[in-house]
């Protein structure tokens, strides 16, 4: 039996951990030295019973045998030497190894996910700056630039949006054969859409020394290949539009400031008073109180159909009032009041079937107001007709459906029996 003991003690296999502490047999310091050990509750794992039939231990000895160990069960937290504190002092061996067992483990595993995220973290750098992932790239971590570099496709978008999108053509500048192509396309296609304009544009200019004004119109265009044939401007109804303002600006003597007029790489639809609708079609003129004198151009009558209102009150203008504009089938409003202008109102407006208001007051038209105008007003369509009518202060024209009868008073009477005055404003 001594024989066995001292086998159990030599054998490292069979050592309870508390050996190494100073506990239990053959140990220094604790318990003391050569006892057998005989702490409460405490039995090592390798020398328990395997199952309580066996009655041997792992790797022990049988029962009765002076090396067993009475096996007192598991230690638990109700008995004597159990510590939920942290490992100090002696009296829970088993406990302090397992506590310490899981910790180290906790330790190892936050370490793995902290190096698993750090390498994680480096790849996809790798990635983002464009390497292969393979390592072999300069890491610029410790040189971040908060503030990336904007690539070339980035700078050349910013620098393009801050000019208009019209700005962007061929600077080249036309060549004198260019020109001439040009001017001559142009005649062709203003002769066909405006025959009136044909003989100013087909006669020699070097017989008569003076450009008309529909000639300088088309060479203002054709000087300018590189816009009017742009595919924005070089739609037939583009190049018509830009012809017949060009004509009701040469047409005038236009008041300094007023933006856009004329510039040859800005849609007309930019210039000042020019309202358009979706289609890039002129809808809407209002050059009141823009010229200082002038005279009214027929080509206005190129606009066609999408112009709805015509404003040209205030401007210096002399002469007729040009009987094309009757081909302005859509025109809602015609105001020409308080200018200068002289001779008939054509009876061709009378055609306008569309036409609200007529101002054509302040003026010096003769005659009378035509019946085929006056016929717009009795079908209910034409409200407002305003006129210098005869019998008023100054009145020149005999109108029998106007709604306004204006002097030279500045007061415009209206109503049944004529005592309502509306003053007109000057400026």
């Amino acid at each position: 039996a001594a024989a066995a003991a001292n086998d159990l003690r030599e054998d490292p296999a069979v050592i309870p951990p508390s050996a190494e502490r100073g506990y239990g047999p053959g140990a220094t310091g604790g318990m003391g030295g050569g006892e057998d050990f005989q702490h409460s509750g405490y039995a090592p794992h390798r020398l328990r019973p395997s199952s309580p039939q066996s009655g041997y231990s792992q790797g022990g000895a049988p029962p009765g045998h002076p090396s067993a160990v009475e096996v007192q069960g598991e230690l638990m937290p109700e008995q004597p030497g159990f510590d939920n504190d942290d490992c100090g002092g002696g009296s829970k061996p088993v406990k302090c190894h397992q506590k310490r067992g899981n910790r180290m483990i906790l330790v190892l595993v936050a370490l793995l996910v902290v190096a698993g995220a750090v390498t994680a973290g480096v790849l996809l750098s790798g990635k983002t700056d464009g390497g292969d992932g393979s390592g072999n790239e300069k890491s610029d971590i410790d040189h971040v630039d908060p503030t990336p570099s904007p690539t070339e496709d980035q700078t050349e978008t910013e620098e393009s949006t801050d000019e208009p999108e019209d700005l962007h053509f061929d600077p080249t500048p036309a060549t004198n054969e260019e020109i001439s192509i040009a001017e001559q396309d142009l005649v062709e296609l203003v002769c066909d859409a405006f025959p009136p304009s044909c003989p100013f544009l087909e006669s020699d200019p070097a017989s008569s020394g003076v450009l008309s004004v529909q000639r300088r119109a088309v060479q203002w265009l054709a000087s300018h290949p590189p816009a009017y044939l742009r595919e924005k401007y070089s739609s037939d109804d583009s190049k018509l539009a830009r012809y017949s303002l060009a004509t009701l600006y040469l047409s005038t003597t236009f008041q300094e400031g007023k933006e856009m007029w004329m510039e040859p790489m800005v849609d007309v639809c930019e210039w000042e008073g020019v309202d358009c609708t979706n289609e890039g079609k002129v809808q809407i003129l209002d050059v009141g109180g823009f010229m200082e004198s002038g005279t009214v151009p027929a080509e206005l009558a190129i606009l066609g159909e999408s112009l709805e209102e015509l404003y040209m009150q205030k401007n210096g203008l002399e002469g007729p009032l040009p009987i094309q504009l009757s081909l302005l089938n859509n025109l809602e409003v015609l105001s020409v009041n308080e200018n200068k202008l002289s001779g008939d109102i054509p009876l061709e407006f009378g055609e306008l079937q569309s036409l609200q208001t007529l101002r054509v007051h302040s003026n010096q038209f003769d005659g009378s107001v035509p019946d085929e105008i006056c016929g717009l007003s009795r079908t209910g369509m034409l409200q407002n007709l305003w006129a210098d009518c005869l019998g008023s202060d100054g009145g020149r024209l005999k109108c029998g459906c106007c709604s306004h009868c204006c002097n030279h008073n500045e007061c415009c009477r209206t109503g049944s029996d004529g005592n309502a005055c509306w003053f007109l404003q000057s400026g």
